[in-house]
């Protein structure tokens, strides 16, 4: 599972609708309601937000007859989405707590997504401690990574569990088994 949240507070999403001559869109009521230019430009930009969007947040903006215009779905997925509500530290928490990282892609990538959610719920007053990152990073490990996760866990009492170290294991891991694939592959090819 990825962490991405599009923050409807962050100056990029309103630099990206200025760019594109929208932030009208967000901002303005329509012209007037037969203006075939404005509709197309809402509709667009419309399938933008649902697009960047979670879809559990989206259907709170989705009922047309409640918001009739893109200015009002974007209030509505401001106050839900970008705020310090409730809905947004509970999507930020579910996305840290229900992470699995994959080997497949680059582990500090990912870690970051980690340590940006947890800044996210700290700046929003829910404080996650050291030990508690420190379970959710080893939880979050793949299946391959379980010896690290044991070597981990026996290294120490809890108290001594430190999040930067066990993102260093991690890092360290990925770097080994990324060169002892290398030294496989390049051993079949020298075989050929």
């Amino acid at each position: 599972t990825e962490i991405y949240t599009l923050s409807l507070h962050d100056a990029l999403p309103i630099s990206l609708l200025r760019m594109n001559g929208l932030r009208d869109h967000i901002t303005d009521e329509a012209p007037n309601s037969t203006d075939k230019d404005w509709i197309a430009a809402e509709e667009m930009l419309l399938g933008v937000l649902e697009m960047y969007t979670q879809k559990d947040v989206w259907t709170t903006a989705l009922d047309d007859s409640k918001f009739k215009m893109c200015k009002l779905k974007w209030e509505e997925l401001k106050c839900v989405y970008g705020g310090v509500r409730s809905m947004s530290a509970f999507n930020t928490w579910v996305s840290l707590t229900g992470t699995v990282l994959d080997k497949a892609n680059l582990m500090l990538l990912q870690l970051q997504r980690l340590n940006d959610a947890r800044t996210t719920l700290q700046n929003n007053d829910m404080k996650i401690t050291n030990l508690q990152f420190s379970f959710i990073l080893i939880k979050a490990l793949p299946d391959s990574y379980s010896a690290i996760a044991s070597t981990i866990l026996a290294t120490g009492a809890p108290k001594d569990l430190s999040p930067q170290t066990i993102q260093e294991w991690i890092l360290n891991e990925e770097g080994w088994c990324s060169r002892s694939e290398e030294r496989r592959v390049g051993k079949e090819c020298r075989s050929r």
